[in-house]
């Protein structure tokens, strides 16, 4: 707690220190809160952890993909994503998938939505209450991985998403339904070509 603040609240009356701590209360109230779902391992995955920052009635779902085997608390320990969701009127999901690294390289494991991890995913969004709700994605590295392997799973759920940097990828299925964002730094040398290459086959099919 800042310094000043401290002053400020160490010349308050008793009852002013009181309405101020029920007006905070209040706001952290109405912006959300973080809690984690924990989910039974299946097969190739051996954790399947979500933290949820929480709306009651959200006009979507934006869920924050760490990189490989990442629990994603950087991502909900960031205030801009927290400020964005507010902004927007989003609720912020962040699963934190765990397989063994052979798994990964070798196209299993949670990378792979139709092993288990886009269903996982489906049911920590039916646990949270938002079911019916739309999705944003956002995929770092591994995450973005998942989060291009979930759009291409469940098009229909996904309004748009980003993938930002991955090693290697699987030829989109067809057209993709919704908006795509494909970024990589132009000096990552071991991303760049693969995610580049990623976004030329889009456009060749006509993607968004």
């Amino acid at each position: 707690m800042p310094s000043e603040l401290l002053k400020i609240m160490h010349g308050m009356t008793r009852e002013v220190l009181f309405l101020a701590s029920l007006l905070l209360v209040h706001s952290l109230h109405a912006a959300g809160t973080e809690n984690i779902l924990k989910l039974k391992p299946i097969g190739e995955i051996r954790r399947a952890d979500f933290r949820c920052f929480s709306k009651q009635r959200p006009a979507a779902v934006l869920v924050l993909c760490p990189g490989q085997n990442g629990d994603g608390a950087d991502f909900l320990a960031d205030e801009k994503w927290k400020t964005f969701a507010k902004e927007n009127n989003l609720a912020l999901l962040v699963p934190g998938f765990v397989s063994d690294d052979a798994d990964l390289k070798s196209g299993k494991g949670y990378f792979v939505a139709s092993r288990g991890s886009g269903k996982m995913l489906l049911e920590a969004l039916k646990q949270a209450g938002w079911a019916d709700a739309p999705l944003l994605l956002y995929g770092f590295s591994g995450g973005a991985h998942f989060t291009v392997s979930f759009a291409a799973w469940s098009p229909g759920k996904v309004l748009g998403f980003c993938a930002y940097s991955f090693g290697w990828w699987v030829p989109p299925p067809g057209k993709l339904q919704c908006p795509a964002l494909i970024a990589c730094g132009q000096f990552d040398a071991v991303r760049y070509g693969s995610s580049f290459a990623y976004f030329q086959t889009g456009r060749r099919q006509g993607s968004p």
